[in-house]
């Protein structure tokens, strides 16, 4: 668990200390160790890590009676650790028995690619992973940053993918369309003249060519413009 959520190498943790864990702020600190990775730094303790450690705390009580601040975390002892005060020597023998009952296969050092893999396609910069990984060679970070790219453009596809909106059907206008009769009233505000049998107006002839004028279908054309919808670039 600690290899998988914090990326320590094999070094790191078989001399962890209780002093350089604390449960109640969730973090811990690593010393500097001989490996090129070991630097001492600062990790956060994710949910999962630390619910696993705080059961293995009450578990180490029950062992050995207490928690002393100097005692290693993982002690010495065959078949069961038996010595808080010296470190495990390997941990070899735990990594195959984990495995086996996992049923899983690879390396120790393959818990640490995987965070770090992990943070990468996340979109962690290279300043987080190595805060919290040590030591990252110029050739992994590249790699990391590939990972990266390809997590942003599978992101970026997804939209692409996604079904484009329906174009919004243009509002039709529901009002009555206004008679010939009315068109003359809008034209002609004033009051309507009387029409006498010859069909004269106010002793003139018809204004033929004003109604024309205002449309002799007897309607009047609208334009409605079409609603874009969404634009996609590609």
């Amino acid at each position: 668990m600690l290899a998988l959520n914090t990326g320590m190498c094999d070094a790191e943790i078989k001399t962890l200390t209780w002093d350089r864990l604390d449960l109640q702020k969730r973090y811990l600190a690593v010393s500097r160790s001989k490996t090129e990775a070991g630097e001492g730094r600062t990790i956060p303790l994710n949910s999962t890590l630390y619910d696993a450690l705080a059961a293995y705390s009450d578990w180490y009580i029950l062992r050995f009676g207490e928690l002393r601040p100097e005692w290693y975390v993982f002690p010495f002892g065959r078949p069961r650790p038996n010595d808080p005060t010296r470190p495990v020597t390997t941990l070899k023998t735990a990594w195959r028995n984990l495995r086996k009952k996992a049923d899983v296969t690879g390396r120790w050092h393959d818990n640490r690619h995987t965070l770090i893999t992990d943070l990468a396609e996340s979109g962690a910069s290279d300043q987080t992973i190595m805060d919290i990984a040590g030591h990252v060679s110029k050739q992994m970070l590249k790699h990391y940053s590939h990972i990266r790219m390809e997590a942003k453009r599978k992101a970026l596809e997804s939209i692409v993918e996604k079904k484009p909106a329906e174009p919004a059907e243009p509002e039709q206008d529901h009002s009555p369309v206004p008679t010939v009769k009315q068109q003359i009233e809008v034209e002609y505000p004033q009051k309507s003249p009387q029409l006498d049998n010859s069909g004269k107006v106010c002793g003139k002839k018809k204004g033929r060519k004003s109604l024309k004028r205002i449309g002799s279908s007897g309607r009047t054309r609208t334009y409605n413009p079409s609603v874009n919808s969404r634009m996609l670039y590609h």
